[in-house]
Parts: C-alpha cells; structure tokens; sequence
C-alpha cells in the first residue's frame, strides 16, 4: 500500500502504512499458532497485497464501507485461513496441541486441511451475513435507523444532521471543510 502511494502518487501515506499493517496482522492471526515464524513476513506481504486490491474493488464497485473492513479484516481473516491450511507445520502444532490431535497444511502433505479452512470460510460468512441482516432489520424495524443517508446529510455531517452540533468544528468563515480540505458553503446544501 505504501509502494502504491509513493509510486502512483510520488508521496508515502501514513494511513497507507497502518492499512497495510492491520492487514498483515489480520492475515497471520488465524495462522499465528501454526506456522513458523518466518510465514509471517509470507502472509503479511500476501494480506497486504491482496487487501490493497480489495479496497479497490470495494471503491470501485461503490461499496460503502467507510473503514474498509471488510476489505481489510475480512479478506484478510479469509486469506489467512487458507494460507494457514497451506503453510501449518506438525513442529508448530504438536507443541501446542493434545497430543493425537494435532494437524497440518500443505507443506506436510495434509491436503484435506485447505478444503476444510475453505468450508470454514464459508460457514462463517454465512453466519456473519445472517445475523448481520437480521441485526440490521431489527434496527430498522425498532429504532427506525437507515443503513445509508441523504447526500445532503452525508455533506452536511451526521453530527449536524442528528444531534445539531459539530463534533469536530471544522467551520470556518460559513464554510464546511470537507474530507478532501476543499471548501463547501453550507448554504447550498439543503436540509
């Protein structure tokens, strides 16, 4: 992410950087008591890598997911369980196991173990996907609370929108600082 910057942009971006780490991170964590250390420098460089391009494909598909979680902690949780299902060695795995129970990826010639990670994926993005529409739908019902607001109220600020203040006053001279530092005057948004 940060190559990216520096290169497409010619400036390094320090939110680039912490993306990528959390990535990283996210991507060697299902793997972190079954693979030799050295795997984490593999997995971090692929989770990056990999996150980098979903969080394009996110914003291109104008998928709003305004902290890119799922681009980063979802794709990343899903390529570290495969990875783990690939790289998991017996040296790292008996030493943490009860002993009979421990298994193995690719690399010691357990070919099952990248299936199952893969069936695992899919039950937890079933259960994630049901329970999340059904928290989204109890909301919606109770509270009456929407998933997605005006482009006014987005402009505007929630802040403003719902509560009546600034949380953070960005306002100077009757105008509105945006995200991108350009200025927007707050009398051409309607309420």
């Amino acid at each position: 992410m940060v190559l990216e910057n520096a290169v497409n942009k010619k400036r390094l971006s320090a939110i680039g950087f912490c993306t990528g780490v959390i990535a990283g991170l996210a991507t060697i964590t299902p793997g972190s008591g079954f693979v030799q250390p050295g795997f984490g420098i593999v997995f971090g460089f692929l989770g990056s890598v990999c996150c980098f391009y979903s969080i394009k494909a996110m914003h291109y598909l104008q998928v709003d997911d305004s902290l890119d979680v799922t681009a980063v902690h979802g794709v990343g949780g899903a390529l570290g369980m495969v990875l783990t299902g690939m790289f998991a060695q017996f040296s790292v795995t008996n030493a943490n196991a009860t002993p009979g129970t421990a298994t193995a990826g690719w690399v010691e010639g357990v070919w099952i173990q990248v299936p199952i990670q893969l069936a695992a994926i899919a039950a937890i993005g079933a259960w994630s996907a049901v329970w999340t529409a059904l928290i989204v739908f109890a909301l919606d019902s109770v509270l009456g609370c929407k998933l997605r607001v005006s482009n006014e109220d987005e402009m505007l600020g929630l802040d403003m929108v719902e509560v009546g203040e600034h949380a953070y006053p960005f306002v100077e001279d009757g105008t509105l600082k945006n995200g991108s530092y350009k200025s927007v005057s707050v009398t051409t948004l309607q309420v």
